[in-house]
């Protein structure tokens, strides 16, 4: 497959000649002009390269790379320009934070090895990162897993919360959401922090007492200090903070990150909402008419969860037969009546595997009751 270059100039002769010249060796997209060029880059696919002329109207090679370092930000980007004057050079550099410089007119034989040299960088950092983001992604995930092991009351809790905050995720479709779900997956791993009783009282509506509550308080700030000593994860973390509801003396958040706290915030309302009585569309839909200050994309995205329809179907399956994603109808007790893990609980792969080791204890000849999940997707008004 070949590299995609995106080359973005106002005069239509220069891109059609540029296009004969590397089309043998590139995948060539043209847009004429800096609003087109940002138009390309949002429809579709990330280029390798991004090239543009200096001196564009309505837009300068420098607005427009900088736009669209912020829309890919892996993209190598470079200028190719006829105008080669010193504070335009210095412009590009600093906003757009450009590879090269070429001046037209620009031999074939130097412009195809600087795109190479452009698509190098691009592999490299596109391959480090997606491998980067696997690692971290899988490491957290399990780091989540185990820590909820710990605390059933903690673990029922973070994997209703991710579960709807992954839904509505899902349905805002970001191109590059890594760390959003990492937010989701890792917000209430703080709870595991708060003793049992108090989470338990919690869940179940019951009123804390100043001190308790304060110290429920603190379970976002905890998840939060953990994640800080992870490399990477600064933004993660500053996510998980900002979910506590306290607003003040905080330093602003990226819109992003904006984003993240949202969702995670509007999971933990429908939850406690649901966990009230109401249904999945009923708690949706207050969350939404209830809502202040929340950004209309996410404000869509939990409609479409207030418009969906959802089915479940039981069933008593032997331990062996268990698998992910499955969700527990009853308290899963040992023989002495040590609970192992509580009605409502979200099967992963680390469950099932304490459940196969200690299934003996559980009472090896009974089944447990559980769920699978069916969803239709109806229209959004």
């Amino acid at each position: 497959m070949k590299p995609r270059i995106l080359l973005v100039d106002d005069e239509p002769l220069v891109l059609d000649g540029l296009r004969r010249h590397l089309r043998s060796g590139f995948d060539i997209t043209v847009a004429d002009g800096g609003e087109a060029g940002l138009s390309a880059i949002r429809e579709s696919e990330p280029f390798a390269v991004i090239v543009s002329d200096m001196r564009m109207p309505k837009m300068s090679g420098a607005q427009f790379l900088e736009a669209a370092k912020q829309l890919s930000p892996d993209s190598a980007r470079m200028i190719l320009s006829g105008h080669s004057d010193l504070e335009a050079a210095i412009d590009a550099v600093n906003e757009g934070q450009i590879l090269r410089f070429l001046t037209k007119p620009c031999d074939p034989v130097p412009l195809r090895e600087a795109l190479n040299e452009g698509v190098r960088q691009f592999n490299l950092i596109h391959v480090e990162r997606k491998l980067l983001e696997e690692t971290l992604q899988g490491a957290v995930s399990a780091m989540a897993q185990l820590s909820g092991l710990g605390s059933n009351t903690a673990a029922a809790r973070s994997e209703r919360i991710q579960k709807i905050a992954s839904q509505i995720l899902d349905q805002l479709e970001l191109r590059d959401s890594w760390e959003l779900r990492l937010a989701i997956t890792v917000s209430q791993i703080g709870c595991i922090s708060v003793p049992d009783t108090i989470l338990q009282r919690f869940e179940s509506g019951e009123r804390l007492s100043d001190d308790e509550y304060r110290l429920f308080l603190t379970h976002p700030e905890l998840a939060s200090q953990l994640l800080n000593n992870i490399p990477r994860l600064d933004r993660v973390a500053r996510i998980v903070a900002y979910t506590r509801g306290i607003e003040s003396f905080e330093p602003p958040l990226a819109f992003d990150e904006q984003i993240g706290r949202q969702v995670i915030r509007v999971a933990i309302a429908i939850d406690k909402l649901i966990r009230r009585g109401d249904s999945m569309e009923a708690a949706a839909a207050k969350a939404v008419a209830s809502a202040d200050c929340m950004d209309v994309s996410v404000k869509q995205a939990v409609s479409a969860l207030a418009n969906s329809r959802e089915s479940w179907v039981q069933a008593q399956l032997w331990v062996k037969d268990l698998r992910p994603g499955m969700v527990l109808d009853q308290e899963v007790l040992t023989q002495g009546g040590l609970l192992l893990l509580a009605k409502g609980t979200e099967l992963k792969e680390a469950h099932i595997a304490r459940l196969v080791t200690v299934h003996a204890d559980i009472g090896a000849d009974d089944r447990i009751s559980v769920l699978e999940r069916k969803l239709a997707q109806s229209a959004v008004a």
